[in-house]
């Protein structure tokens, strides 16, 4: 009976816009995330028929309503829009008593690990992942991050940041950003913990795709590498001076990608000054840091090294090496390769 209850509480009126299939059904159990420390946001794990195409509010709602706490009415279950509907919650003297609703984010257990948030109705990302429709889909909860408040006015980038990274954790807080204007940033956290843009270089003629920061391992330890991977085909990397606050360029990569460069990571190794890049057309790259074999550095005048140009931009330009590839998989996979991890191993 009271899984009837449950399937009847967040069905949404039929409209003449409904497809025919809105009655379908599917099962699911809810289990509260483990790292919660408030268990008694725990529900019942038993599990219940709900509509097969449910998505993050109406679960949201679901779990509100088994712990007796007020069900917002849902307007609309698209996940795009992350507004607050508070205002239009339930109103009725028997939710007058109710402990407020509370946002909660939801992922979908199966054979695989999988860590990314519902964002679709539980049939469509069931089958995405390969579960099974005839058995209960286990579905972990957890509250909802709120969204970040503004604590204070940032300078505006002109293009769309294409990358992030921590270059530094120590306070204060060094971040590296690339851009769709071919420009890599670096900014710092101040006292009023808003990030300022010291360093604003030129690097590349194309956006920038992909971004990727090391420490450099010496006595140096204000020191960092930076690589970025560009439309244009290009690899480099930069050298980051923490103490004086300034980018060089450091080497170039060359004779290993003929397409857009996608992905990029140093070795987590400090011991290993490998980088490995793949790219649009799934070739993969290995790369050694600081091999000076079948090298060549190319010398910039030194009234050259830094060209001004608009937004207070500078372009990044002095003595750099160009490496070459010491090994190459030109058919790693059929097409882009959009990510890359090392193996955490001392080799």
């Amino acid at each position: 009976m009271q899984t009837k209850m449950q399937t009847t509480v967040y069905k949404k009126k039929k409209t003449d816009d409904d497809d025919d299939d809105e009655g379908e059904e599917i099962r699911v159990s809810f289990v509260l995330d483990s790292s919660i420390e408030d268990r008694s946001l725990e529900v019942p794990s038993e599990p219940i028929a709900i509509p097969s195409q449910t998505r993050r509010k109406g679960l949201s709602a679901i779990i509100n309503h088994l712990l007796d706490r007020k069900v917002e009415k849902i307007k609309n279950d698209d996940d795009d829009d992350d507004s607050s509907d508070s205002d239009d919650s339930d109103d009725s003297d028997d939710d007058e008593d109710k402990l407020d609703s509370i946002p909660f984010d939801f992922i979908l257990v199966g054979e695989k690990d999988n860590n990314k948030l519902l964002r679709t109705g539980i049939e469509t990302a069931a089958r995405r992942y390969g579960l099974s429709l005839e058995e209960s889909i286990e579905i972990v909860y957890f509250p909802a991050q709120e969204a970040p408040t503004v604590s204070g006015e940032g300078e505006p980038i002109p293009d769309w940041i294409s990358a992030i990274q921590i270059v530094s954790s120590q306070q204060p807080v060094v971040v590296a950003t690339a851009g769709y204007d071919g420009s890599l940033r670096l900014h710092c956290s101040n006292n009023t913990n808003v990030l300022e843009t010291i360093v604003c270089n030129k690097v590349h003629d194309g956006p920038i795709k992909c971004l990727a920061t090391t420490t450099i391992a010496s006595n140096d330890d204000s020191s960092y590498l930076l690589a970025t991977g560009s439309l244009d085909q290009s690899l480099m990397t930069h050298r980051y001076y923490n103490d004086s606050k300034t980018l060089q360029g450091h080497a170039k990569y060359v004779n290993g990608h003929t397409s857009t460069i996608t992905s990029v990571n140093f070795s987590p190794q400090q011991q290993n000054s490998s980088l490995m890049s793949g790219d649009w057309n799934g070739s993969l790259c290995v790369w050694n840091t600081t091999s000076t074999e079948n090298n060549e550095v190319e010398e910039v005048p030194a009234n050259k090294k830094r060209k001004a140009l608009k937004n207070g931009e500078s372009k990044s330009s002095s003595t750099t090496t160009t490496i070459h590839p010491s090994s190459k998989i030109s058919d790693a996979h059929s097409s882009q390769i959009s990510g890359i991890a090392w193996m955490n191993n001392n080799n």
